[in-house]
């Protein structure tokens, strides 16, 4: 009998497969959009599972082996412009800092947010494993290292006003390990701030095969019902919620008739007969996503939470 498969945010949950994607899928994607082979991650599995916990609901693919690795991130780097300009998650962390507040930033990057955190409080550090972009932030006079959370927590607990963790929880597997890493090196009172896609339950909604939300890049689905149910996880209460400004009309209906047809192929590489059966689908497509727009609003693609420590 198999093992059950424990849940990444909370160990002593079980949990349940929700949805199956076909390797070969996603092996294609990122073949034909970024030129990028990832077959060796999924050797031995034609298919990855979606997977849920049964207590928070939190959605994780599955097995852990198709995590990206260092050198995946290297051809992702070579293969164009990686690291985000100033976005939503970004000034929703200025804003949170304080002056004078001892700030960590893990998964820095080049470090934008931390220069920029800087005209706030000269108290900063970074964490980030792209060799790279460490040696960057250096050259910038920024205070970053190469090692993980957990390392960093052996020498920094209860150190930190704030703790930013702006797109890397969505690539992390032992969320455990990494939440529970990030809270210990906060302040009682100390704010972690956190930015991520938001899936609701794809991201945009509808976007099942979006490439840089699938595995090897992505391994964890968001959104704020997780994030509200992490509260009885952690030492943590959820004090603030951002999201993006919510999708046009014609991107949400695009996006929905895509799923409905389980077409997998992005815009300009579909071919004639996807495209027709698009057209054909629209009459019923369109109107729903005008009928969501106007009951509630379409959700935005990206989420920002900030947590206080208890």
């Amino acid at each position: 009998m198999n093992e059950p498969v424990l849940s990444p945010v909370l160990p002593s949950s079980e949990t349940k497969v929700i949805e199956k994607i076909d390797s070969a899928d996603i092996i294609h994607l990122y073949k034909e959009i970024k030129c990028v082979d990832v077959s060796r991650f999924f050797n031995g599995y034609h298919k990855i599972e979606v997977r849920e916990c049964e207590s928070t609901g939190y959605r994780f693919y599955y097995p852990f082996s198709a995590a990206g690795d260092s050198k995946f991130y290297e051809s992702m780097h070579i293969s164009g412009d990686y690291y985000r300009p100033w976005s939503y998650d970004h000034q929703l962390a200025y804003d949170t800092v304080e002056k004078d507040d001892v700030v960590l930033e893990i998964g820095c990057g080049s470090g934008m947010l931390l220069e920029k955190i800087k005209e706030k409080t000269q108290y900063i550090s970074g964490l980030e494993f792209h060799q790279a972009a460490v040696d960057e932030c250096k050259k910038k006079g920024l205070d970053v290292l190469n090692e993980s959370i957990e390392e960093h927590t052996k020498k920094k607990v209860e150190y930190y006003d704030v703790v930013c963790i702006m797109q890397v929880l969505e690539h992390v597997t032992d969320v455990n390990s990494f939440l529970s890493s990030a809270i210990r090196v906060l302040k009682k009172g100390g704010k972690l701030v956190i930015g991520v896609p938001n899936n609701e339950p794809w991201f945009r909604r509808f976007d099942k095969y979006e490439i840089f939300n699938l595995p090897p890049h992505h391994m964890g689905l968001w959104n704020e019902k997780v994030f509200r149910a992490i509260q009885n996880v952690f030492n943590i209460s959820l004090i603030n919620v951002v999201k993006t400004k919510e999708a046009r009309v014609l991107v949400d209906a695009y996006l929905r008739t895509k799923y409905w047809l389980d077409i997998k192929s992005v815009i300009h590489h579909h071919t004639f007969a996807e495209k027709i059966k698009m057209l054909a689908l629209a009459s019923l497509t369109v109107p729903g996503s005008i009928a969501k727009k106007m009951s509630g609003g379409i959700p935005g693609g990206y989420i920002g939470v900030v947590f206080e420590k208890k």
